[in-house]
This record gives C-alpha cells, sequence and structure tokens, in this order.
C-alpha cells in the first residue's frame, strides 16, 4: 500500500504550472503593505532623528534602498505567481527563495531585467 503523496517545500517541480493560490497573493499584497507602512514610520522616526544629528542625512538613500530590496521579492512573486504557485511569501523560508531567485535572474542578465524564463 503506497503511502500519502507528499507536498514539495518550495514549489512545483519544473515544468509544472498550476494556479497561484489565493492565500499566497492575499499574502504577497498584506506582505507589500506592511513592509510601505514600516518604510513610512522608519523615514518620519529617521526625519525626526535628522533634526538632532544632521549627519544621518546620510541613511535616506540606504534607507530607501533597504526598503526597494525588501519589497522587490513579494512584487516578483506577484509578477509571476503561476511560477510560483506552491509558496507563500509570509513564511521565511519561501521569502528567501523568492529572494534568491530573484539575485540569480538579476545577475544573470546583464540589463538588471527579469523575465520569466529566468526565474
Amino acid at each position: 500500500m503506497a503511502g500519502p503523496e507528499m507536498q514539495p517545500l518550495l514549489g512545483k517541480p519544473a515544468g509544472k504550472k498550476s494556479k497561484a493560490s489565493v492565500a499566497g497573493l492575499v499574502e504577497a499584497v498584506l506582505l507589500i503593505i506592511l513592509l510601505l507602512i514600516g518604510f513610512w514610520h522608519g523615514v518620519h522616526a529617521l526625519q525626526h532623528a535628522v533634526h538632532v544629528h544632521h549627519s544621518l542625512t546620510a541613511l535616506f538613500p540606504l534607507f530607501g534602498a533597504g526598503g526597494l530590496a525588501l519589497l522587490l521579492p513579494p512584487i516578483l512573486y506577484l509578477s509571476f505567481a503561476s511560477e510560483f504557485a506552491g509558496l507563500h511569501p509570509l513564511w521565511p523560508p519561501h521569502y528567501l527563495f523568492l529572494t534568491r531567485r530573484l539575485l540569480r535572474a538579476l545577475s544573470s542578465s546583464g540589463q538588471l531585467k527579469v523575465s520569466a524564463k529566468e526565474i
């Protein structure tokens, strides 16, 4: 008697595309909203700190680049939802998997563009 078939941990095997789950899409949108709220609060806290220490102004570009780097994996998930149908972006191992795939795709293309075949 065969045992139950286990789901793969990180999405479907290569070549099998399925429809993206509604839960994954909601998680990605929720993650984007939470990151934007955190970024907004961080910028306002940094603004108040700049009034006391003017040298902290140099942190604004770093803060913006960090915010963008955190937002790219859920945006990638929403853009190619059928490729990542089995993933849940709020779960840290899946978020790191998306980040690795994004960085690999960005580094392989010379123009820093990501297409479906590179994912």
